[in-house]
């Protein structure tokens, strides 16, 4: 019976919140058939089959406190002195989780930050448009703007990179420093017509993206060889911003993926 293969010492034991509200032994509280700890238990015990690297998250009563905690558990079915016995690895990685969720946070909150920088860039440069008197101040204070803020958002990134050891945070947070990248250079290569229109120079921006990448993966850019054929065209800065974006993920993920030997390696870009 699955009372006999858990016993009556796992929930008690480890202080499962079930067993201490209601009163009950592990096993029969009103969660057990749920607990995903006991099922693949169990399931190891009838199937003889392990299981690897489950995610558990539950409150335990520690101390006299309610406290989450969260486990990465491995369960194998083994005999021992002629005895059957199931096996169970505990990892408790509460605290990278609680770190993972602080880190999620304080991404929310650039993100945030970047939006409205955002906003207030649109706002500016749709005012530079509509207002060709001031024209020339509106986009050295744009560019001022742009400047400084994307900055010191990038600033804080790169901080907040070096105490990140979670792989998939770090490739998110480098992925939005690569768009803040390219947003910041198409801002630098802004260009207005007669009417005050503001346009991007797609060769320029182009090659500034080209070369931003390049420095990013020197290792790996200096045994390529590179052919650039780009037509000298200008486009809204709506268009060339997603553009931009797509060149940019384009080219890096070339330089990360495509060239496992670089040995006469060559990228054209036309």
């Amino acid at each position: 019976p699955e009372d006999q293969i858990l016993k009556h010492l796992c929930g008690n034991a480890m202080g499962c919140i079930f067993t201490v509200e209601e009163s009950k032994d592990c096993g029969t509280t009103s969660n057990c058939n749920n607990c995903i700890l006991r099922n693949c238990i169990i399931k190891s015990f009838t199937e003889k089959v392990p299981v690897y690297k489950e995610h558990m998250t539950r409150e335990f009563i520690i101390d006299n406190h309610v406290i989450e905690k969260h486990f990465i558990f491995s369960t194998k079915y083994i005999t021992y002195l002629d005895e059957e016995m199931i096996l169970v690895i505990v990892d408790d990685i509460t605290e990278l989780e609680v770190q993972k969720r602080k880190i999620t946070d304080h991404n929310q909150t650039l993100l945030f930050m970047l939006q409205n920088k955002v906003e207030e860039y649109v706002d500016l440069r749709d005012k530079l448009v509509s207002e060709k008197y001031e024209k020339d101040a509106l986009r050295k204070e744009l560019h001022h703007r742009i400047g400084n803020n994307l900055q010191i958002i990038t600033s804080l990134m790169n901080l907040h990179l070096q105490g990140i050891n979670d792989e998939s945070v770090k490739k998110s947070c480098i992925e939005i420093m690569d768009r803040i990248q390219v947003i910041k250079l198409l801002y630098n290569n802004l260009t207005n017509d007669k009417k005050g229109i503001l346009h991007i120079n797609m060769q320029l921006y182009i090659h500034s993206i080209i070369d931003s990448v390049i420095s990013a993966h020197i290792n790996t850019a200096k045994k390529i060889t590179f052919t650039k054929e780009i037509d000298d065209l200008e486009l809204s800065i709506d268009t060339a911003l997603p553009l931009g974006i797509i060149i940019n993920e384009g080219i890096s993920n070339s330089l990360k993926h495509a060239f496992k030997d670089t040995q006469n390696a060559r990228l054209d870009i036309i």
